[in-house]
């Protein structure tokens, strides 16, 4: 800033803060589709330890092929359930529980349906009921996805201190200064109401950058 002339009054500091009034709304995810992902990780937990449980058997699958024939049968079911386990394992978390966290709900509620059901043909009956109801939270994610969002979006952000956008911070009264008036003037270019500079007492115009 260069010197002043005489009689001219220093232009008050622009506010060093980013007014935040401006910023999207947070929207937060439906609450069916938090209860839709922690059930299909109970099932994920469930496939782990039935997985677990069958892959100690792939340590003693050469063994059987020496048993004869039953042996042999053994072994080959033995590994097509620890093949499908694997699969089971890998689509339910790929298609369901990633998509639900993405906000897919509409992609991965029919996964969830298949896995359901499949689940309680194999005997996987507490995973197949948990992927069935994880599949009814879904649909009920998608009908709160399609209601008029609850989005939260402050109607003022302050800045350090607790001033507010658009305001400087009032300096210190100097002795005998006169009041703020009650109605602040606007700005004849923009029409902005002018903000009180109790130092200087008079208004300015942030926009215009001139006293009012």
């Amino acid at each position: 800033m260069g010197p002043l002339s005489a009689g001219e009054v220093p232009r008050p500091m622009q506010p060093s803060y980013t007014p935040m009034g401006a910023m999207p709304p947070v929207v937060q995810p439906p609450p069916s589709a938090g209860t839709a992902k922690t059930l299909v990780l109970i099932a994920l937990i469930f496939q782990i330890i039935g997985t677990g449980i069958i892959l100690p058997f792939l340590l003693i699958l050469p063994f059987f092929a020496f048993a004869g024939g039953f042996g042999i049968i053994l072994g080959v079911v033995l590994g097509v359930v620890l093949l499908i386990g694997l699969f089971f394992l890998y689509a339910g978390y790929a298609w369901v529980y990633v998509r639900i966290r993405n906000g897919q709900y509409a992609a991965a509620r029919t996964p969830a349906l298949i896995l359901g059901i499949i689940g309680l043909i194999f005997g996987g009956f507490i995973t197949g009921i948990l992927y069935l109801i994880a599949y009814v939270k879904i649909g009920d994610a998608m009908s709160e996805v399609s209601r008029p969002a609850m989005a939260y979006a402050p109607p003022y952000a302050y800045a350090p201190g607790g001033v507010a956008p658009g305001y400087a911070p009032a300096a210190a009264p100097m002795p005998g200064a006169a009041p703020a008036p009650a109605v602040a003037p606007n700005c004849p270019r923009c029409g902005r109401p002018g903000t009180y500079i109790a130092q200087y007492g008079r208004f300015y115009c942030y926009t215009d950058q001139q006293y009012l």
